[in-house]
């Protein structure tokens, strides 16, 4: 419905949203749902000199206070993706907030690349050292055993006199060097100069094992602990731009699944809306676990969502 309504001696013509009820809207589009006016553009009609016209200030998340057909929705119900947004949606919060989830990755990510890197790289270092500045050496194998886990691990035992000084030495090599050095079989060795006791197998004997795997591994950790760092102070970022300017608009999903996975069932929602700034009808993929599904089944298509809206770049839905 399109009415007179008079600012600073001006005389222009408002509508009313039928989508959300708003009242005594100026452009063509709705700023609190996305709806197009029914009819394109207005012309006001001057009474008196060129006034200055404040311009409609868009709505942003503290503007918008939940109310019975809000979001352009009528009554029903809105689906959310995580029932963490509801107090969002509802207005007892501000904004949205990174989960502990997160934090507790990364923590993870780093107390895994560094127990790695504090179990491993001594060893590889200790390589690196008697291939620049070790020692030749003899030595007798004195022991061997095994041990047991999710896999098998090989251990050779040997001794080595320096300096009239007995020392021993303890290292882990593969199946194939562990089944062709019995007991008393006599091996070549590096050593260090300044700390006999550090000595591994050498010239034939030698066996890298799973050093260079264990390297990579170490590298591998550090640089998904990082690329996850990265990716974690992104979505904050944006969940501050999306608090800061973002606006809670209606949705609608076109399409859902629920997959069983080891840890629940995982969620995946396409869904698509009106874009407030540009007009077009935007659609985006989202996933989130959400076992409490298993016996209801994923949303139909048709159901409404809500969508924080900052541009046609930067949304997501709640």
């Amino acid at each position: 419905m399109t009415t007179p309504t008079k600012h600073n001696d001006v005389e222009y013509l408002t509508w009313n949203c039928p989508n959300c009820g708003a009242k005594h809207l100026q452009g063509d589009i709705c700023p609190y749902c996305g709806t197009l006016k029914d009819t394109p553009g207005q012309v006001p009609r001057w009474k008196s000199t060129t006034p200055k016209l404040e311009p409609t200030p868009e709505p942003s998340l503290q503007s918008l206070a939940p109310m019975p057909g809000a979001y352009g929705l009528g009554d029903k119900q809105p689906f959310l993706l995580r029932e963490s947004h509801r107090d969002l949606v509802e207005g007892r919060a501000r904004g949205l907030q990174t989960t502990w989830a997160n934090y507790f990755g990364l923590v993870f990510l780093i107390f895994m690349a560094g127990l790695i890197t504090v179990v491993a790289l001594p060893d590889y270092l200790l390589m690196r050292a008697l291939d620049a500045r070790g020692l030749p050496a003899q030595a007798q194998i004195t022991n061997r055993y095994t041990t047991s886990g999710k896999s098998t691990s090989y251990h050779l035992v040997f001794a080595h006199q320096i300096a009239g000084k007995s020392y021993s030495s303890t290292e882990t090599v593969s199946r194939a060097s562990y089944s062709s050095h019995p007991l008393a079989t006599m091996v070549q060795i590096r050593y260090l100069k300044e700390d006999p006791s550090q000595a591994r197998l050498a010239g034939p004997d030698r066996d890298d094992g799973d050093t260079p795997f264990t390297l990579v591994i170490i590298i591998g950790f550090w640089i998904v602990a990082v690329i996850y760092l990265l990716l974690l102070v992104n979505n904050m970022l944006r969940n501050r731009q999306l608090t800061t300017t973002g606006r809670l608009i209606r949705g609608v999903i076109v399409g859902s699944s629920l997959n069983r996975t080891k840890n629940g069932r995982a969620l995946t929602v396409r869904y698509e809306f009106q874009s407030p700034q540009s007009g077009k009808l935007l659609h985006r993929k989202e996933n989130a676990m959400r076992t409490d599904l298993r016996h209801k089944g994923p949303p139909a298509p048709g159901t409404p969502v809500v969508v924080i809206y900052a541009d046609d770049r930067t949304y997501r839905m709640l």
